[in-house]
C-alpha cells in the first residue's frame, strides 16, 4: 500500500527548527529535512500529484486548501526550507519581488554597475536595479498586459521595456520613470 502524502510529508519535517530572529513574533520554523533544491538554504521538494512540488506549497495545501492559480506561497520567516503554516502566506509574483526588496534579500553588485545596467550617481543608491527584470516581467504577467500596454502605462517605449525585461542596458531617463512607477505602486 503506497504511503499517503501526509505520512511522507510529516516524516520529513523537523518542528524544532530555528526561530526567525528578524521576525520575533513568529514561532519556530518547521524545517524540511528531505530533498532540497540546494544542499544549503534550498527549498524543500516532494513528489506530489505526479510532479515535483516545493514543500512549502504542499504544506499550504495540506493546511489551507488549494493555492489560487497564478499565486505563490511566500515565507514570512525567509527560510526556504520552512513549512510551518504560520510562516506562510499567499501572494503574487510581484508581491514576492516587493517582499524581497523590502527585506533587503536581493542580490546586488558593487559600484555604479549592477547587472547590465549603467546608472547615474543620482539613481544608483535609490533601488536595487538587479531585480528590475523580474519585477516588471512578473507584474506584466500577473496583470495580463502585453508589452505594449505596460510600456504605455509606464510612459516608456516598447523597445525600452523589452530591453529592461531582457536585462539589457537602458538610459537614465527611462530608469527614472521606472523608479517613479515602482515607488508609486
Amino acid at each position: 500500500m503506497p504511503e499517503t502524502i501526509h505520512a511522507r510529508f510529516w516524516g520529513s519535517v523537523d518542528k524544532n527548527g530555528p526561530y526567525p530572529q528578524h521576525v520575533p513574533e513568529l514561532n519556530n520554523c518547521w524545517v524540511w529535512t528531505a530533498s532540497k533544491t540546494q544542499k544549503i538554504n534550498g527549498y524543500g521538494v516532494i513528489n506530489f500529484r505526479g510532479k515535483r512540488w516545493t514543500s512549502s506549497r504542499v504544506s499550504w495545501i495540506l493546511h489551507n486548501g488549494e493555492i489560487p492559480p497564478g499565486m505563490c506561497v511566500l515565507h514570512k520567516c525567509d527560510n526556504p526550507a520552512c513549512v510551518n503554516p504560520d510562516h506562510l502566506f499567499v501572494g503574487t509574483y510581484l508581491d514576492n519581488v516587493k517582499d524581497m526588496m523590502r527585506k533587503g534579500r536581493h542580490k546586488m553588485g558593487g559600484g555604479n554597475r549592477l547587472g547590465r545596467y549603467r546608472l547615474t550617481k543620482e539613481i544608483d543608491p535609490l533601488i536595487p536595479k538587479a531585480v528590475f527584470p523580474a519585477l516588471f516581467y512578473c507584474y506584466r504577467k500577473n496583470e495580463k498586459k502585453t508589452l505594449s500596454e505596460f510600456a504605455a502605462e509606464l510612459k516608456i517605449s516598447t523597445p525600452t521595456l523589452w530591453r529592461l525585461e531582457h536585462g539589457k542596458q537602458i538610459d537614465g531617463t527611462s530608469m527614472g520613470k521606472l523608479i517613479f512607477w515602482l515607488f508609486s505602486n
